[in-house]
């Protein structure tokens, strides 16, 4: 049978209609595939770079920390941008040429990154590695120290500073290292503890900028804004692809049936893939608002539930000592317990309360539930707490016991406050639940310190910081003859700020250098223009310690016309002036200078008769709470006349503080103390007053 011209024809067309159809099919399903490739590792490349962020982070502001994790986050950043780099949609033109200079930025964004990260990484190390330290070579401070107890505050003020200092993560904050001080006759065992403790916090405070400004540089990276430009280029190329291929589909559709079929099947496979693509995003949505470790919610999740319109109640539960857990049995034992005291939290039920649970980090958790009345938030802590820490944890046969803090908080931002509610408790160790309040004022606190740092840049920017001279009178020739230089802050409206408001927020910054410069500097030139008579500024041993410090004094007096002759130095007796070796050396050299010295506050220690044996003194202020109770306390008497008759005797003047009437006044000139100070011989002022 022949077959017609009309037939090869029709034939022929049909097998061309069916092959266009059938190649126009495949090649939008190869395009879809590539763009659903590029999707999802652009999409897996933006939540490695969330991760690592997270990760960065998180070490960053808690103790506990997974350096594995950040790694292994960090690789999976850098094998994802190479699959990216390597997708076949690459090598179409239109795609190459749009996307790879973009591409190419992000390469050098993302190894600019690790460069940073690995900085990070032995930074962090090495600083909490001697935080940690600091922390338990703290506790062995009173089988060394049992006498001083000043040494165990100045342990705990320093290591407190670090914390804070570490929380901010201000790579602006300049904080003034602090160092112990040793002690007159200690033994090399003590010698040795206070060499250790400075040495490791002298690295701590030395690297803590370049560890702010590292971090700071992670997060801020540009491979986020890099990535979106990305996707934005990406789904513009796309869509503009989909719209071509839709069109050509359309076109094989009318032609012909089987152009209809190829077109379902295709619709099959995508849904397919949708299908892939939902699961995959169920999985990284997971990723992103769970806990890895724990499978509690994250961070991230209870940031956004509390960004809600609702009201809820919070509780911060916090693992006591879970540092050294982890320090002490190894990260595999830590992580499993973090896991059951996940579990056990989760187990513990309250009647008729909902919760959610979250862990945020560390050892820091979270249970969220509706309002409560706050008696009944604390018998319900009180509940979760005695539970926990009757419950043992049994890891590998080895039985740990835990205790936990609990703050409690309905107060916006709840978070951020019951952190700092929880901060107060860590502060008083008898306290293991507290109800945050608005009546603590513990932001009013904060703030409070913040505008006085503020108001003392201000200060020193305008001008602001004076001298105020407080006269002493000669009780023997009833003639004002010393001046007291006193620090105030005159702000622009004329309100006249003391030193006890700003001196203890300050004395830890720069800004006090700067400050007691300030204050020298005018205390030596009004001198000069009244060489007649003698002006008195205060220092304590932190002054002395500080070598800047000093280098500029010694240097203005040399500078001075009057050479320092008529400059007397104020040494806080309530300072404890325990090193004798270092004060006699600066009195020493004071002396040169001519100047006096003074024991200010003098009566206030328990120990001030042995200063007066060693060290080379002028003249001793007799402490206020002494002076103003002599009329009525016959002890207060007897001890005042001790100090005068001691005085003499070694050959050193007195002055009385606090004499505000003329009663004390005529009192103090009984028993012979030579010089008299206080208000009823004139209050603190700008000008000179003279008698």
């Amino acid at each position: 049978m022949r077959i017609s011209k009309t037939m090869l024809f029709i034939v022929a067309g049909l097998v061309i209609i069916v092959y266009t159809s059938i190649v126009m099919y495949f090649n939008q399903l190869k395009t879809n595939r590539y763009h659903t490739e590029f999707r999802a590792v652009l999409q897996r490349l933006t939540n490695d770079n969330l991760r690592v962020n997270y990760d960065i982070l998180s070490v960053s502001l808690y103790a506990y920390s997974n350096d594995d994790k950040i790694a292994q986050d960090d690789k999976m950043l850098t094998n994802d941008y190479k699959a990216l780099q390597s997708l076949p949609i690459l090598k179409n033109k239109q795609y190459s040429t749009a996307l790879m200079p973009t591409l190419s930025r992000l390469g050098r964004a993302i190894q600019k990154k690790q460069t940073n990260i690995t900085w990070f990484l032995i930074l962090n190390a090495n600083i909490k590695n001697s935080f940690v330290f600091l922390l338990n070579y703290a506790r062995k401070s009173r089988y060394y120290f049992k006498p001083y107890n000043h040494i165990h505050q100045k342990i705990r003020h320093i290591i407190r500073n670090i914390s804070y200092i570490t929380r901010m993560q201000d790579s602006n904050y300049q904080y003034s290292i602090k160092l112990l001080l040793p002690l007159q006759n200690l033994n090399e065992r003590q010698l040795n503890y206070i060499h250790t403790f400075n040495l490791h916090d002298t690295y701590i405070q030395t690297h803590l900028r370049n560890y702010f400004i590292t971090t700071s540089k992670i997060l801020n990276s540009p491979v986020r804004k890099l990535l979106q430009n990305i996707n934005k280029k990406f789904i513009k190329l796309s869509i503009r692809d989909d719209r071509e291929l839709k069109i050509r589909t359309a076109f094989a559709l009318i032609i012909a049936i089987i152009g209809a079929i190829g077109m379902l099947l295709l619709t099959y496979l995508k849904e397919r893939d949708n299908k892939k693509l939902k699961i995959t995003k169920a999985s990284l949505l997971y990723q992103t608002s769970h806990d890895v470790l724990t499978g509690l919610l994250n961070r991230f999740s209870l940031e956004n539930t509390l960004k809600q319109q609702q009201k809820y109640l919070l509780f911060l539960i916090d693992i006591d000592g879970f540092k050294h857990i982890n320090d002490l049995y190894g990260t595999d034992i830590a992580n499993t317990l973090l896991k059951e005291f996940a579990a056990l939290i989760k187990k513990i039920k309250i009647k008729n309360l909902t919760t959610s649970y979250y862990r945020i980090g560390g050892d820091a958790f979270v249970v969220l539930s509706q309002p409560l009345a706050l008696k009944q938030a604390v018998h319900t802590a009180k509940k979760w707490r005695d539970q926990i820490i009757s419950h043992s944890f049994c890891i590998k046969n080895i039985e740990i016991s835990v205790n936990v803090k609990i703050a409690i908080n309905n107060v916006y931002p709840l978070l951020e406050n019951a952190d700092i509610g929880l901060k107060e408790i860590k502060s008083a160790n008898e306290k293991n639940i507290m109800v945050y309040s608005q009546k603590l004022k513990l932001r009013e606190k904060i703030q409070n310190n913040i505008n006085i740092l503020n108001l003392t840049k201000e200060a020193l920017r305008n001008n602001m910081v004076h001298a105020f001279f407080q006269p002493i009178l000669n009780l023997q020739s009833q003639k004002i003859e010393k001046y007291e230089a006193l620090v105030r802050i005159i702000k622009k409206d004329g309100t006249i700020i003391p030193p006890i408001s700003f001196l203890g927020v300050i004395e830890t910054t720069p800004l006090y250098y700067d400050i007691t410069k300030n204050m020298i500097n005018n205390i030596i030139k009004i001198a000069q223009d009244n060489n007649g008579y003698r002006f008195s500024l205060n220092l304590s041993m932190q002054d002395i310690h500080n070598e800047k410090l000093m280098n500029m004094l010694f240097y203005e007096l040399k500078q001075g016309r009057t050479n320092g002759a008529n400059i007397d130095i104020e040494l806080l007796e309530t300072q404890n002036l325990y090193d004798i070796k270092v004060v006699q050396a600066f009195i020493d050299k004071a002396h040169k200078f001519g100047c006096k010295i003074l024991i200010d506050d003098f009566g206030t220690g328990y120990s001030n008769f042995a200063y007066l044996s060693q060290l080379d003194i002028d003249v001793l202020k007799i402490d206020a709470s002494i002076v103003k109770n002599i009329l009525t306390n016959d002890k207060m008497m007897q001890t005042i006349k001790v100090i005068v008759q001691f005085a003499k005797a070694l050959n050193i003047q007195t002055v009385a503080e606090f004499v505000d009437n003329q009663e004390v006044l005529d009192e103090i000139e009984k028993i012979g103390i030579d010089y008299a100070q206080g208000y009823l011989i004139g209050k603190p002022s700008a000008t000179l007053k003279t008698r």
